[in-house]
């Protein structure tokens, strides 16, 4: 009997600690960003990421670059992209062949810096207080996409890879080669079929007030005593100390 209690008790320790992992990308059924961010929305006529935010990175942010080739999955999930949006198709996917297309990847690799431009700079406290009010919101930190020949070939010559905000809010790909900017390339046009997020990892404290701290991926904990959501965090304090009041 005893041994049957060890085991459930060192099961519940290790869920205290531990998240279930998510293994799959998000399935994008709209045109999304990376850096941007949003909820997961599934409704009877809309299913997808709905955007709620745009943070401003001026400061461009390291990213992490790959290639893979296509499998039957990953082709299914760009068809299904494409059903539900406006793009045409580019990439043809035909399992006999022994060459398979390819199709890329971008992930947010400096999350200290994205940390940084939403909590301390000036033109985030916008995102910042919604943020706040809305701690249940993530952010898109990786992307799978496939882009047309020309921005691939602009892709291929790069050495590094940096996101930047331009213009009107618009988000951009810095490509760069031999520490100089050889092309820029405009988010908007890359078709992004699958995605994946981070959700932001808060701070109390009583007399610096209240800060993010980091991102965690789906399946981490929030470490350091941070917390996903500070409204109830601070309404748990708050009851924790009325309660130790009343015994003295």
């Amino acid at each position: 009997m005893k041994k049957y209690f060890y085991l459930i008790l060192s099961v519940l320790t290790v869920s205290c600690y531990t998240l279930p992992q998510k293994t799959k990308f998000y399935q994008a059924y709209n045109s999304v960003d990376l850096g941007v961010i949003g909820e997961q929305k599934k409704t009877v006529r809309k299913k997808g990421f709905e955007v709620s935010g745009i943070p401003t990175y001026l400061t461009p942010i390291k990213l992490d670059f790959s290639a893979k080739s296509f499998d039957k999955q990953n082709f299914k999930s760009y068809i299904n992209f494409l059903e539900t949006t406006t793009k045409k198709q580019i990439v043809n996917y035909v399992d006999s062949l022994e060459a398979k297309p390819k199709y890329f990847e971008f992930k947010i690799n400096d999350k200290i810096s994205v940390v940084d431009q939403i909590e301390e700079k000036q033109y985030n406290i916008k995102v910042k207080r919604y943020l706040y009010y809305n701690p249940e919101l993530t952010l898109i930190t990786q992307i799978k996409f496939v882009a047309n020949t020309k921005i691939v070939e602009q892709l291929k010559q790069g050495e590094g890879f940096y996101l930047q905000t331009k213009g009107n809010n618009q988000s951009h790909i810095l490509v760069y080669k031999e520490g100089k900017v050889i092309q820029d390339i405009n988010i908007s046009e890359l078709q992004v079929f699958q995605y994946d997020v981070a959700s932001f990892c808060w701070n109390i404290d009583e007399l610096r007030g209240t800060d993010i701290v980091g991102l965690v991926e789906e399946g981490e904990l929030c470490k350091n005593g941070a917390v996903r959501n500070p409204i109830k965090e601070k309404e748990k304090r708050k009851k924790e100390k009325l309660n130790s009041e009343r015994y003295y």
